[in-house]
Parts: C-alpha cells; structure tokens; sequence
C-alpha cells in the first residue's frame, strides 16, 4: 500500500468557491449568458486536488437550455499569467460525460460523474500560479457552484509536468482510404494519460459501428520510422499500433456498456456486432421478402449484406457512443513529440475487394459520414497548446454536424 497516505506533510492546503454568490460569499461571481467565471486564482507553487463543479440543467425544464448546455460551458486552466488556456474543453466532454451530457453515472480513477455534479482528481501542479474558470458560450444566465482544492508544495520540482487537456471534434468519411489525424504534438517532451471519444452517425452501415472501429489507432513517439501508412516490417512501424480503436479503448470485438476505473463506455446507442453478425451467419435474414442463406449470395451480395444488414431491424436511425481511456500506469511517453492517427486503409481487405469496392461506392455517393468528439489528456514540460477553434454552441450541441439529423 502506498504510503503516501499517512504521510504528515507541514504544507498548506485549502479551496476556493466559485459561482455561488448567494451565501457568506457574495462576491463570487455569476455564470452568467457569454461571461467567463473565475473559480480558483491560486500561487504556486502548489498543486490542485480536485475540482468540483454543478450541472446547469437540472432545474429547468426548457428542452434549449438541456441541448446547449452540456457544451455550451467550457473548462478552461491557465498556467503562471499565460493569456493562452492550456485546458480549454467543454466541460461534458471534459469530465467523460459523452454525447453531449448523454452518460451514465460512473466513478473512475480520475473522473466521477454524478446526478447534479461533475469532479476530477488530476493532480495538476504549477509553477507560479494558477487560473481555473469556466465560459458560459450560452445565451442563458446559469446557476453555478464550484470549488477547487489544492496543497502548496514546498518548491517547484522541474521534472513535473503541467497538465492539459483538448477539445477536437470533426465530421468525415471513413472509407477504405481514410487516414484521420486525432492528436498531435511537437518539440515538447511529457506523457499522455487519457482520452474520450463520442462517435455519433445516423449511417446505417455504421451500425455497431463495425467498421468504424476497426481503424489501426497509429501512434509515432519522436523519430518513428518509416513515415508512411504501412505496410510495415518487423519492428519498424509506429511504437504504438492498437489494431482497432475499440482496442484502444481496452475493449476487444466491439463496445458494450461497461464503467471501470481506466476503461469505460457509459453510453452507447447502437445494435451490438453480436446482434448484426450472428442473424447475417445464420442466414436469418431476409433478402426480397424472402429468408436467404448467406453461403447462397454472390461475394457482391454478401458484401452489400454485411455493409446494409439487409432484413435486420435497425432500432434507432442515431447510432453514437461514449467511451473513455486512462493511461495509467501505463502512459504513453514521448520526449520531442506524438503523432495519434486513425488508419482505415488496410482494412476490409479480407474476404476480398468486394467489401472496399461498396464502400468506396458509397463514399462517390456522399456517403459514409460519422462525426468524432475526442478529449485528450496529457502532461508536457510547458506551458501552453493551439487548441482547435471551438465550433459555435449550436453547432456543438448538435447530435452530428454533416447528417440528416438536425436537432439533438
């Protein structure tokens, strides 16, 4: 057992409240419609504990304040007077609450969702100081309350890193072809610890999200070589390569509901890959009105069955998913840079061509979109990252931005 536990420290601790203005202190301020609230101003050099915040849609019934709430707040964390956040996310997706504040309750090693709150226990260490505020991008004043907690440290140890987090969220076509960059730094040395992923479609082929999964999860650290896309010989591809994006979120032959401490999916809406595959191999399906066995079909049909999941019954034309991932104790190290790419194209190369050649049909068709929310979570030696221009609250609130799906 870690006995850091019982050890007596003879350091400082303490919190500061944030967005409660309506008790003994009267001074903090609001959340209110386009305004950012400062929750914590702290010197250093210390280290946060903990931060707390509320919900802000649990005393209204107004179904437009539920859609634009979830992320329509941002977390923002500045580090030793910075004017650039080096944490700027929403603050669903922040706190692992997917899909737009769709999640189940859950308690994971950093992160606890709760009814009416959100927390996190990232240690967060600085320098010299310290601002944690949240941004209301909403047009609605909101009640808040907040706190963060934090222990001084005796001085400022040079190997620690600061703690950020990124909010990046894009619509695409996944097709046989597909290479999507999903996180990338350079000349800066730390580790990566975490990240979560809402996937959101109504494309019926994504359906269990059979083929999205399968994407190789490419991660280059330094100097990897070689550069290109593969194939790859014996130990020189990427020094991280999970065969699926389910693998990489310590899942194996797809996603199912599940909240433990490192790994987790507190949502999901979507058949399973059990319920599409075993009907299609048993042959319980139909095709023109009428049950086929699939060894009878053509390896075209069987493709455009398998793609369509033809005679199946497809519960709910949204298929989305929230799933989260924490890299400890086994972080991702780099010590000049990381490259995160999704890599499609090697897959659906077995049975045969017949299954690329549909898809890629179907992508000429205007087909094949999945829009993809990813948080990443990670320390580096200093202060600061570009973060993605965040999409207007509108935009962000939707269900999936390039759909036939038009409202959450």
């Amino acid at each position: 057992m870690d006995l850091e536990l019982a050890k007596i420290k003879n350091v400082k601790t303490g919190m500061s409240n944030g967005g409660w203005g309506y008790d003994t202190h009267k001074y903090l301020e609001p959340l209110d419609a386009g305004k950012t609230m400062e929750i914590a101003d702290i010197k250093g050099p210390a280290v946060i504990k903990s931060i707390m915040t509320t919900k802000h849609d649990v005393f209204t019934t107004d179904k437009e304040i539920k859609k634009s709430v979830p992320r329509g707040i941002v977390l923002l964390i500045y580090y030793n007077g910075s004017d650039e956040p080096s944490v700027e996310v929403p603050l669903a997706d922040f706190f692992c609450d997917g899909c737009n504040g769709k999640s189940d309750y859950f308690t994971n090693i950093f992160i606890e969702n709760t009814h009416e709150s959100y927390m996190c226990y990232f240690p967060i260490p600085f320098e010299k100081s310290c601002r944690v505020c949240l941004r209301n991008d909403t047009k609605f004043n909101l009640g808040n309350s907040s706190f963060v907690q934090f222990e001084e440290l005796d001085n400022w140890d040079k190997t620690l890193g600061y703690f950020h987090s990124t909010y990046k969220r894009t619509s695409f076509q996944s097709t046989p072809e597909t290479i999507l960059p999903v996180f990338k730094l350079e000349d800066c040395s730390g580790h990566f610890i975490g990240q979560q992923l809402s996937i959101s479609t109504d494309e019926k082929t994504f359906e269990g999200f059979s083929w999205l999964m399968e994407a190789n999860n490419e991660i280059r650290i330094d100097t990897d070589k070689p550069l290109g896309n593969g194939p790859y010989s014996k130990g020189q591809g990427p020094s991280y390569d999970y065969l699926g994006t389910e693998c990489a979120f310590g899942f194996a032959w797809g996603w199912g509901k599940n909240t433990g401490l490192r790994i987790g999916c507190p949502y999901i809406n979507t058949i399973s890959i059990k319920e599409l595959i075993t009907p299609i191999f048993n042959g319980k399906y139909k095709r023109d009105n009428k049950q086929v066995g699939f060894l009878e079909l053509s390896d075209e049909d069987r493709a455009d069955v398998i793609i369509n999941f033809n005679g199946l019954d497809i519960k709910d034309p949204l298929s989305q998913i929230s799933v989260y991932r924490f890299y400890y104790p086994d972080m991702i190290r780099f010590r000049k840079s990381i490259d995160w790419r999704l890599n499609w194209t090697f897959e659906g190369q077995d049975p045969g061509s017949f299954y690329r050649n549909k898809l890629s049909s179907m992508a000429e068709a205007g087909k094949l979109y999945a829009d993809y929310a990813y948080v990443n979570y990670w320390y580096q030696n200093k202060v600061g990252y570009k973060h993605d221009k965040l999409p207007r609250v509108e935009e962000r609130s939707r269900e999936v931005v390039k759909s036939n799906i038009k409202s959450c």
